[in-house]
């Protein structure tokens, strides 16, 4: 949520949770801190060390307003006033470069008034990628975007359609490397089935798939030939257990639903539940996508049946709830489950969807008819269509779970060489 905007506050019922160049690539020697507290994202390391790579060139800067150094200051200001650096404009993906606009809307071309650069949007009515006209007096472009590692958050794909454009003209495409908000120790989901056409299911990658930015573009990049020309900045001092409270790096809100962590991490557990149309997952609330609930629900029952999973890294809790202004069934109670995360390091996060799916399908009859007459926006959201016939079958969690296991399991192996930490 941003400031200002109106919550509808909600309460627990029991008790309340605590709260080559393809080929140019550089690999350096990290200089792994003891202090997890000072992880130096690849925007400083870039600017410390690597800006000799666009010394005379035309710089364009995909980004956001997530796009900040340790201090906060914007990679914006940062590139402008460095001598090495010729920034000509700036390409902002979904929610726009301030990260206010709505999902799914279309974002329009603006101009950063502190620099006086225009802002193009990637995520308007001509698609998801910059035109040959964007990019014509571009020589290089840096991504330097904070993510949340969930497959079915756009801005990664934003970053490889723009690393295919790239690709197509010869331009350089520099990764400035950033944490995964998610455990990189957990890689959870199927592979998502490209064939189902859409731009979450771009390339088979699980939901939550357990690479930063760079190691990603890295993977695509090699694995389906993309032959763009990609320089990755790694971060420095970071490793994989390092939750993201301990990297000492300032949180900012990449989208307006996302305000703190603990929604950042639940979205890629609720997300396909909210395009049902008949679950409200707390959009609105100060707990969004930590609830799923309908005014009917009966959450005591709901929670023992999911208690009873012993899922790691998470607890749910019977929860209620007033529906805001605007949202589904608002002004009515909902009767719903908290999902209070414990263990960050240990959360799955699409088991956890698919546990709370495959518990409504069995225990609360209208999710199936909602799954029935939603099955394309289901199909995208879960990656395949066959996840969905499996939760409409009739079969065993415990079978379901091993399916996603077996393709998680193989992009992991998969993935493992283009990782750059320990």
């Amino acid at each position: 949520m941003q400031p200002g905007t109106r919550h509808s506050h909600c309460q627990l019922l029991s008790r309340r949770p605590e709260n080559p160049l393809v080929v140019i690539m550089l690999i350096f020697t990290l200089n792994w801190l003891a202090n997890a507290e000072n992880v130096m994202p690849g925007l400083e390391v870039f600017l410390q060390n690597y800006t000799y790579l666009v010394r005379g060139r035309n710089v364009a800067l995909l980004t956001n307003r997530t796009g900040v150094d340790r201090h906060g200051r914007r990679n914006i200001d940062l590139f402008v006033a460095h001598p090495n650096i010729n920034l000509i404009k700036i390409f902002a993906p979904e929610h726009g470069f301030s990260g206010t606009v709505e999902a799914g809307r279309h974002v329009a071309n603006t101009i950063d008034r502190k620099s006086g650069l225009p802002i193009v949007s990637l995520y308007g009515k001509n698609g998801y990628a910059p035109s040959w006209q964007m990019l014509r007096d571009v020589d290089a472009v840096i991504y330097d975007i904070q993510d949340v590692g969930v497959r079915t958050y756009t801005y990664i794909w934003t970053m490889i359609k723009t690393m295919q454009a790239c690709a197509r003209h010869g331009i350089i495409f520099i990764v400035l490397d950033r944490p995964n908000i998610l455990s990189p120790r957990i890689i959870d989901g199927p592979l998502a089935d490209p064939n189902l056409g859409s731009l979450l299911t771009l390339y088979p990658i699980p939901r939550a798939y357990g690479l930063t930015p760079g190691e990603l573009a890295r993977y695509i990049n090699a694995t389906f030939h993309l032959q763009c020309l990609l320089v990755i900045i790694p971060m420095q001092g970071y490793h994989y257990d390092t939750i993201y409270e301990e990297t000492g790096l300032p949180w900012v809100s990449p989208s307006p639903n996302i305000p703190d962590l603990a929604a950042a991490r639940a979205f890629a557990a609720t997300g396909t539940i909210g395009e049902l149309g008949i679950f409200h997952i707390g959009i609105g609330t100060n707990r969004p996508f930590q609830i799923v609930g309908t005014p009917d629900l009966d959450e005591q029952a709901l929670a023992e049946y999911l208690n009873r999973a012993r899922l790691p890294g998470i607890t749910f809790h019977p929860f209620q709830c007033k529906a805001p202004p605007g949202t589904l069934y608002q002004g009515q109670t909902l009767h719903a489950v908290f999902l209070e995360i414990t263990d960050p390091r240990q959360f799955r996060p699409a088991t956890t969807e698919l546990l709370i799916l495959h518990t409504l399908v069995n225990h609360y009859p209208p999710t199936r008819n909602a799954i029935i007459s939603r099955a394309s926006r289901v199909d995208r959201a879960l990656g395949t269509s066959d996840l969905r016939h499996l939760l409409l079958s009739g079969k065993p969690f415990a079978e379901i779970s091993r399916y996603c296991a077996l393709q998680a399991t193989a992009f992991a192996h998969g993935s493992l060489r283009w990782r750059l930490y320990h």
